[in-house]
């Protein structure tokens, strides 16, 4: 079944060039960052509504970016980088078992602490009906409710 355009998010179709057009470092999303995030959405709407599938994915907005991290003890002016989150706005085309299809949006947040170790960890978020200035101001917070490793 194919679905159509939509006025709010154009044709149904992975679009994750706001994403892919971004300067900032994605490292610890691989190389695909889109297809990383893509894959962990399907997996927590499966999480939510057992067999349901995401049949496109857009990141609507350019993202929000923050990142932390301590100066460097031999130069100032360098700086290794400890911790980073981003907020991603997205629209969704989901396909469950005995519902009908529909198009979901919010943000997902994924905050990773430890980078300056040798196991980083993560925890990600996916705000349903969240607009991305409201997902940005939960950035500062969720970036420290991340456990560092060991």
């Amino acid at each position: 079944m194919r679905s159509r355009p939509t006025p709010r998010h154009g044709p149904p179709q992975d679009d994750f060039t706001k994403l892919s057009n971004s300067n900032h470092w994605l490292d610890r999303l691989g190389d695909d960052p889109g297809a990383t995030i893509r894959k962990s959405v399907a997996e927590i709407v499966d999480e939510q509504v057992p067999g349901a599938t995401v049949r496109w994915m857009k990141i609507t907005d350019e993202p929000k970016y923050l990142t932390s991290g301590r100066r460097t003890p031999d130069d100032p002016n360098k700086l290794i980088v400890t911790r980073a989150a981003l907020a991603a706005a997205f629209a969704i085309g989901v396909d469950a078992p005995s519902r009908n299809y529909e198009i979901l949006w919010g943000t997902y947040s994924i905050a990773v602490v430890g980078l300056d170790h040798a196991e980083a960890r993560n925890q990600v978020w996916f705000d349903l009906w969240t607009v991305l200035d409201q997902a940005e101001q939960h950035l500062r917070a969720r970036i420290m409710e991340v456990q560092l490793p060991g």
